[in-house]
């Protein structure tokens, strides 16, 4: 693991369905936190935002308040039966179309969302074209925006039993042309 991914912190957030999503984070000189992870379930949240928060159980700090909104939005992407979440990142989310557009980096969470974060929300109606194209094509089954969005606590509720929590892995920057070079 690089000494970067050491030094991500990790926050808690609660999601309106009785679960928790645990973000990386990067702590700003006295400025509080950065998210570095691409959230999966939480609402008007994006990679970039800039988070208040304090000390919270099992060693984790805990969400207390935005601060500042990322500069880019969350997409969630759901891809289409026969394919997977990691096919639609390697094939149409990590190319040069893609990178070109501001979307990346991603997260992804079997068995059909890809989360994918876009680098400035003014180009959001360009990749609304780009995403209807995959739609149309069969790729994916639908997408939403994540942020800009719904309140942070979230606007869907659902009913769950069982509590429930999303751990993200160390934030990377790569891509497959990164990775091959």
């Amino acid at each position: 693991m690089s000494r970067d991914a050491l030094e991500q912190l990790l926050i808690e957030f609660p999601a309106s369905d009785h679960g928790i999503e645990v973000l990386r984070a990067e702590s700003v000189d006295g400025d509080g936190y950065r998210i570095l992870s691409v959230p999966v379930f939480l609402y008007a949240l994006s990679r970039g935002a800039l988070v208040d928060a304090e000390p919270g159980p099992r060693g984790r700090l805990r969400f207390q308040r935005m601060r500042r909104p990322s500069p880019g939005a969350t997409i969630r992407c759901y891809a289409s039966v026969p394919t997977t979440p990691r096919h639609v990142y390697e094939d149409y989310l990590d190319g040069a179309l893609a990178r070109r557009l501001g979307l990346g980096p991603v997260s992804l969470l079997d068995p059909d969302i890809v989360a994918v974060h876009l680098a400035d929300r003014a180009r959001l109606t360009e990749v609304a074209v780009f995403l209807d194209q995959l739609v149309l094509t069969g790729v994916l089954r639908f997408w939403e925006q994540g942020d800009p969005g719904a309140p942070l606590d979230g606007a869907k509720k659902k009913n769950r039993e069982q509590p429930w929590e999303l751990v993200h892995p160390p934030a990377l920057e790569t891509s497959r042309s990164e990775r091959s070079g």
